[in-house]
């Protein structure tokens, strides 16, 4: 697909909308296609670590962001609306600017699962010191 993504990463297929839904995360993107018109995408203000599936209507999806977890539906008609955005399921409650939601699935009990990523993890800390 020809997105020109600087890191898309996070592909999930949802058979319900016979699309694929991806995220590049540090230009805050959330991207989904359905194999036949050209890729869509949307801009949420928050580095995104991954995506998941959400039941209900066609493109609903949670998104993992750096300040909170949101929900929203990646439907081409909803963007009439531009004044509506993302609803706020959990902001994330330690705010800390040093790490992120990163890499996460939904389990086979419909849970999401991630990891956190370190901002700083390039920094040149030592083994053993605490870099959170």
């Amino acid at each position: 697909v020809a997105t020109k993504n600087v890191l898309g990463e996070s592909p999930v297929w949802s058979q319900r909308d016979q699309a694929l839904y991806w995220i590049s995360a540090p230009e805050e993107e959330v991207w989904t296609w359905n194999l036949k018109d050209a890729p869509y995408r949307r801009l949420f203000d928050t580095t995104i670590g991954c995506v998941a599936l959400k039941e209900g209507e066609n493109g609903s999806i949670v998104i993992a962001g750096e300040k909170a977890f949101l929900t929203t539906a990646m439907t081409t008609g909803m963007m009439t609306d531009f004044g509506s955005g993302p609803e706020i399921l959990a902001e994330r409650p330690e705010q800390s600017y040093t790490t992120r939601p990163n890499d996460g699935r939904v389990d086979r009990q419909g849970r999401l699962v991630f990891g956190m990523y370190n901002n700083y993890h390039r920094l040149g800390v030592s083994a053993g010191d605490n870099n959170c």
